[in-house]
């Protein structure tokens, strides 16, 4: 599990090779299960997005992308939270 917090400043722009977030993230990992958010359950793929996100414990810039519903998204945009799938780097496209 790792503790995330969302990219500052927040940037709507999308990957350039893939169209958007959720579907890079998707090239790399396979096909979000759900929320990555631990404490959230929402399981439909349709609510999902990619979400840009940094390590909550380091000063490091390099951005990663996770997927998370839609209400998690617009919600945790204050503070740290904890994640339960991988992070994959926004940098790196599997194309």
């Amino acid at each position: 599990m790792a503790l995330v917090k969302h990219h500052t400043p927040a940037s709507d722009a999308q990957c350039p090779e893939c169209g958007d977030w959720l579907k890079h993230w998707e090239r790399a990992k396979g096909k979000a299960p759900y929320c990555a958010r631990n404490d959230c359950f929402c399981a439909e793929h349709d609510q999902l997005v990619g979400a840009r996100v940094v390590p909550a414990n380091t000063s490091l810039a390099r951005s990663y992308i996770v997927p998370l519903c839609k209400k998690c998204h617009g919600a945790s945009k204050d503070g740290a939270f904890s994640v339960m799938l991988d992070l994959v780097r926004a940098d790196l496209c599997e194309v």
